[in-house]
C-alpha cells in the first residue's frame, strides 16, 4: 500500500538522514479505499519516532481513537482486548494485582479503566479541568485517502521527491537490483532499493526471483470482501469491533463519517458468490 512507502521514506530520512532518498509511485496503483486499524505502536512511530505533530495530524488526517478489539468471539458475549495493561496491574491501596479481585465467571469487561471505557463506548476520562486525560496506548482508525495525502505532504516536506512512473525492465548485478527501467525509457540507480510494491512483488519476487513461502496449508482465510456505508445517528466505537463468522472472520472500522466493514473467509469454505 502507497502509506507503506511513505512511512518507509520518512522513516529512513529520520534514522539515516544523510541518506539521499527518492520515491517511485506507480499511476497504476490506486489507493484501497478502505479504513486502517493501528495498533498503539503505530501512534508512538508517528508522534515519538517521526516527530509528527499530533494537533496537525488530527487537523489533516482526521484520525478516530481506538482503545482496542471489541471481540464477538467464542463463549463470552463478547471480549474487550485493550492496549494497556489490566489483569497485571497493581494499585498502590490493594495488596494483590488486580486479577486476584476478578470474581470467578466475570467477562473482564470491566478489569480496567480501558475496557470500561470501551463497554461504555466512551474514549477517554476527564481531569479536573474538563479537559480529556489521554494516555499514549492509543491506537487510530484511518481512512486510507486522508493518511496518504497526509503522509504525501510529509514526505515533500522532508525533501524527498516523489515520480510517478511504472517498472518496465529490472537490471541485476552480483550485489541484486542495479537499476530499473521505466516505462519512459528513463533508468533509476540506488545503492538500496525498497520494494514496496505489496503482492505484484516486482524486485522481490519477480527480478530477484525470491521463492514465495505460503502459509495456505495453516492460513485458510485468505480472502476477503469489503465495504462500507455512511454514518447516520449511531455513535462512533472506540474499538476495532472483530466478529467470528462460519468460514471467517468480520472487522468493523469506525469513521466520523462513514464505517467500514469486511469479511476475511476461507474460499475451501464458502463460495465468491
Amino acid at each position: 500500500m502507497l502509506f507503506r512507502s511513505f512511512l518507509v521514506a520518512l522513516s529512513l530520512a529520520k534514522k539515516v538522514p544523510w541518506l539521499k532518498i527518492s520515491l517511485l509511485r506507480s499511476p497504476d496503483i490506486g489507493i484501497i479505499g478502505v479504513g486502517e486499524g493501528t495498533t498503539a505502536s503505530v501512534t508512538h512511530h508517528l508522534h515519538d519516532y517521526l516527530e509528527i505533530d499530533p494537533a496537525e495530524f488530527f487537523a489533516l488526517a482526521k484520525p478516530q481513537w481506538k482503545l482496542g478489539l471489541h471481540m464477538l468471539w467464542g463463549t463470552r458475549p463478547y471480549f474487550g482486548y485493550t492496549f494497556r495493561k489490566q489483569m497485571e496491574t497493581h494499585f498502590a491501596l490493594l495488596d494483590r494485582a488486580t486479577a486476584f479481585y476478578i470474581p470467578e465467571g466475570c467477562d473482564f469487561s470491566r478489569a480496567g479503566v480501558t475496557s470500561a471505557l470501551m463497554a461504555d463506548n466512551r474514549v477517554f476520562l476527564r481531569g479536573p479541568d474538563g479537559y480529556p486525560v489521554v494516555g499514549s496506548d492509543v491506537a487510530y482508525h484511518i481512512e486510507n485517502e486522508l493518511f496518504v495525502s497526509y503522509l504525501e505532504r510529509k514526505v515533500r516536506e522532508a525533501g524527498i521527491p516523489i515520480s510517478d512512473g511504472t517498472i518496465q525492465q529490472v537490471e541485476r548485478d552480483a550485489k541484486g537490483v542495479r537499476r530499473v527501467i521505466l516505462e519512459d525509457g528513463s533508468a533509476l540507480e540506488a545503492d538500496l532499493f525498497v520494494d514496496a510494491s505489496g503482492f505484484r512483488s516486482v524486485l522481490l519476487g519477480k527480478a530477484l526471483e525470491e521463492p514465495f513461502t505460503s502459509f495456505k496449508s495453516s492460513l485458510f482465510c485468505e480472502k476477503a470482501v469489503v465495504g462500507g456505508w455512511r454514518r447516520g445517528e449511531e455513535p462512533i466505537k472506540p474499538y476495532t469491533t472483530v466478529e467470528s463468522m462460519e468460514a471467517g472472520w468480520c472487522w468493523q472500522i469506525e469513521h466520523e463519517h462513514r464505517i467500514n466493514r469486511g469479511y476475511v473467509y476461507a474460499p475451501d469454505f464458502i463460495s465468491d458468490s
